[in-house]
């Protein structure tokens, strides 16, 4: 029986690049205005590689679209978590949290 160790390197480089074949393809399929599709297959490369950040960025960009907000807020949040300290995004995100929390209050108002 062959022993399976998750944490081997080439398994991770290999999940890494397929996950950015993923993550391209859900690009490419946004870009030709198939915003499920372009979900689906960001989705996917998250599955393989789950700690890149500009993939729950995106991800949460696309829900936004789609007037999604919680699993929008829950992948910019994700995204905080695993975008380094310095990066030049992260205030916009938080401002981003906070605007789609509001937008969740006011949609329960209603």
């Amino acid at each position: 029986m062959t022993e399976f160790n998750i944490f081997d390197k080439n398994q991770v480089e290999q999940a890494r690049v397929e996950a950015e074949k993923r993550y391209m393809k859900g690009v490419n399929r946004y870009d030709a205005g198939d915003i499920d599709d372009a979900l689906m297959m960001i989705r996917s490369a998250i599955s393989l590689y789950p700690t890149e950040p500009k993939y729950h960025y995106n991800l949460a960009y696309l829900y936004s679209v789609k007037k999604m907000y919680e699993p929008c807020i829950t992948h910019y949040k994700l995204y905080l978590r695993y975008v380094p300290d310095d990066d030049r995004d992260i205030d916009t995100v938080k401002g981003r949290i906070k605007y789609y929390e509001n937008e969740l209050k006011n949609l329960f108002k209603r």
